[in-house]
Parts: structure tokens; C-alpha cells; sequence
């Protein structure tokens, strides 16, 4: 599954200027460098999954992340706050065709109602995943590592989402009682969260890895897969690439499961 990929036009530009931080854009067209392409989507009204309320938690603190290419040119994917100013999103959307971003030109706008945030900031910085590469985004191993943190400028006043690795009876358990759902930002609805729940989560040969079937359109590359832990919610995997559409009714994908970034995260919010 790759990014959206964006071509701007004057009027679009006006409106996204007139709504500060969030970019409004005009045609659509998938960036096909990046991973697998996505699956069609099979729901009569071309929507991979349902509006979710954006000012309702856990909602409230997944946004889009977007980065500007130049030449009318930006990037769409999905991020989730995990601390008030760092943000847990995949690795292959920070880079284009050979091209690794500039911090500063990474957007992060949560809360996004009809294409206008909440809360928006800019990156100072961000961490890839240790051991990820490029050139495994067309192999479905490759999403072990497609996970990135971007730490952002300014802190987005919204609870975090915790982040827990699933073991194989979470797994099991949870997915097939419907406590599994997935949040992000797609091309079929850019400007407003769909929510995929329930959310289909399975089990792969490689622990950092997970299948599943929810949200898995342009746009949701980094989108959160969350389990209810007791009526919680906790991030046990982002989004990372398409395998096509194995199942008639949602298209499916690999996860970058949070046994490979779970560590890092606990890390970071303990200050190292």
C-alpha cells in the first residue's frame, strides 16, 4: 500500500491557505514508487470504510500527515499520536522516489473535519525503523519495519494512544469478537476519518508482521490498527502495504505490528 499522491490547484490552494494548516487539494493519483497498489475498493459507495467522529478520542488523536513535493506536488498518509508530540506513522511515507522529506515540510493535522484540523504541527524531526529499506516495500516481509516516529514542533494538546504488541491469543481473541478497528485518512475520504470495524487481524510466519483486512486504500499507510484491551484501545499495528483482495467484501494488507516498534515507543516516552 503506498501514499496518496496530490496535485494541487490555485483555488484548492486559496481554501487550504484560508484553513491554516490543512491541505486542500484537487485530483488524485496514486505515487505507484511505493509499495504494492491498493485493492479496489468493493463497497457500493466506493468507501473503504465508515465517518468516524473526529472529535472523539481515540479519533481525536489520529490525523493526516502530509509533505509537499514541490511542483503542486504532496503526500498523504496516516499518523497517531502516541505522545503529545510524537507521532507513530509508516516509514515509506517519508520518502518519494529517492527522496527522503525535510522535517520541516512533514504536516501533521489532527482532528480533520471536512479537510479542517483541530490541531496542526510541523516536524522537527523523525526516526525510521531500524532495519527498514526501501527496497523491501514490494515484499510483504518489508512491512516489519515500515514504521516511523515523527517528533513534532509543537505539542498536540490530545491524549495519546498507548501502544501494546498483541500476543498470538490477543490476536485471536480480540479480532474474531469485533474489538479490533482501524482509523485513517484515504484517498476515497481525505478529509474526513473512516473507521473499519470490525477490523479482520491475523497472524503471519514473522512476529513484526500481521495481516489484516480493514482500511487499505491511498491514504492509509500508516493508519492505526487498535485492539479494545478491557474497553481501552491500544495501537497493535499500523497499516503498511497491500496483497490485493483476498476477501469479497474488504480489501486486505500486511500491518507493521507493534512487537517491532512497541519497545522504541516506551523508550521514547521514558526520555531516551
Amino acid at each position: 500500500m503506498a501514499d496518496a499522491e496530490f496535485t494541487a490547484t490555485p483555488v484548492k490552494r486559496r481554501l487550504a491557505a484560508a484553513a491554516a494548516a490543512a491541505f486542500v487539494v484537487a485530483a488524485m493519483a496514486p505515487d505507484v514508487s511505493l509499495g504494492q497498489p491498493a485493492a479496489p475498493a468493493s463497497r457500493p459507495d466506493g468507501h473503504f470504510g465508515a465517518v468516524a467522529d473526529p472529535s472523539a478520542w481515540p479519533v481525536s488523536a489520529i490525523g493526516a500527515i502530509t509533505i509537499p513535493w514541490g511542483a503542486n506536488v504532496l503526500t498523504r498518509c496516516t499518523g497517531a499520536l502516541v505522545a503529545p508530540k510524537v507521532v507513530l506513522t509508516a516509514a515509506h511515507c517519508l520518502s518519494r522516489g529517492g527522496r527522503t522529506a525535510s522535517p520541516r515540510a512533514i504536516h501533521f493535522s489532527a482532528g480533520l473535519d471536512r479537510g479542517v484540523p483541530t490541531h496542526h504541527s510541523v516536524a522537527e524531526r523523525f526516526e525510521i525503523g531500524e532495519g527498514y529499506t526501501a527496497a523491501d516495500d514490494a515484499a510483504w516481509t518489508g512491512a516489519g519495519a515500515d514504521w516511523a516516529l515523527v517528533f513534532l514542533a509543537e505539542a498536540i494538546p490530545v491524549e495519546p494512544i498507548a501502544v501494546r504488541a498483541a500476543s498470538a491469543e490477543d490476536i485471536l481473541t480480540l479480532s474474531g469478537t469485533g474489538s479490533a478497528f482501524q482509523v485513517g485518512f484515504g484517498m476515497d475520504r481525505p478529509y474526513l476519518p473512516s473507521v473499519a470495524r470490525p477490523c479482520k487481524v491475523g497472524q503471519t510466519p514473522l512476529d513484526t508482521v500481521l495481516r489484516y483486512a480493514c482500511l487499505t486504500n491511498f491514504g492509509y499507510s500508516g493508519a492505526p490498527i487498535l485492539f479494545d484491551f478491557d474497553g481501552r484501545p491500544a495501537i497493535v499495528a499500523i497499516g503498511s502495504r497491500s496483497e490485493g483482495n483476498p476477501d469479497p467484501d474488504r480489501p486486505g494488507g500486511f500491518a507493521c505490528s507493534a512487537a517491532g516498534f512497541a519497545k522504541r515507543v516506551a523508550d521514547v516516552l521514558k526520555g531516551r
